[in-house]
């Protein structure tokens, strides 16, 4: 199942829409589901990890450290999300949209 979230910057000034996959559509009602793509949504629109990597954007997200804890990947916060749900996970694609040049 895809699933679709968004996360949007106090300020609307900045704006992630993300899309995810999941091998349950079951877990994706679940608050821990969404508290994983929001913050994943969040990594995105503070590091924006797609600039540069054209069709490797998934990629360059995955080898960040995560913004709410530096000693760990998003790759490896994913590993533990889908450890502790018994569930598959994928980024399949996102866009970060900003008013700011």
């Amino acid at each position: 199942m895809n699933y679709i979230d968004t996360y949007l910057h106090p300020d609307h000034a900045l704006g992630v829409i993300i899309e995810l996959q999941c091998n349950d559509d079951i877990t994706t009602r679940l608050s821990e589901f969404h508290e994983y793509s929001q913050n994943i949504a969040m990594q995105v629109a503070a590091e924006d990890p797609g600039k540069n990597a054209g069709e490797y954007q998934e990629l360059a997200l995955m080898d960040q450290y995560f913004i709410k804890d530096d000693s760990i990947t998003i790759r490896q916060y994913t590993d533990m999300f889908q450890r502790k749900l018994g569930v598959k996970v994928k980024v399949v694609r996102y866009v970060r949209f900003s008013t700011k040049l």
